[in-house]
């Protein structure tokens, strides 16, 4: 993913719920159908493309697999939220090695291009930035509750495998 230098426009919401919409639904079969909340911005998409990718391999022999309920930034950090079904102890560990190891790594990691960055205080809202989007606004004038909600519908459609 290139990243662009900032020009201290502000990046449209929109676009980044989208791309969570399409992360989702490429890897329907990971999420619980009763996720709440899958909310990242683009940059972070190859750390849980990696870990999903990561855990595939590992449960690929065998009946067990997670199923995820909640993605999200706190504190500057990814976070993933899961539950395991039919995993086996190793597994078990093995996929919390592998939750710690990608979040450990969005805090190195340009939330918004993948590039190398670090975590800075914006105005009371921590972001991993590289020096190129540090000025970079997220929310914007259309982030709004209309937006947000047509998120929503997109997203439970794509969770019930309406696809």
């Amino acid at each position: 993913m290139p990243c662009k230098k900032s020009t201290g426009k502000r990046m449209n919401y929109e676009a980044t719920l989208r791309k969570t919409r399409e992360l989702v639904e490429k890897h329907v079969d990971f999420f619980d159908k009763n996720t709440y909340e899958i909310s990242i911005l683009p940059g972070w998409a190859e750390l849980v493309e990696f870990f999903l990718q990561e855990v595939q391999n590992l449960t690929k022999d065998s009946e067990g697999k997670i199923k995820i309920s909640q993605i999200k930034e706190k504190l500057g950090g990814l976070r993933i939220y899961y539950r395991t079904v039919n995993l086996s102890e190793k597994q078990k560990q093995e996929v919390g090695t592998l939750v710690e190891k990608v979040e450990a790594s969005s805090y190195n990691t340009c939330n918004i291009c993948s590039k190398p960055g670090r975590p800075e205080n914006r105005t009371g809202w921590i972001s991993v930035r590289c020096k190129d989007h540090k000025d970079v606004d997220v929310f914007t004038e259309d982030y709004s509750l209309s937006v947000l909600g047509k998120h929503d519908d997109e997203m439970a459609r794509i969770l019930r495998h309406e696809l």
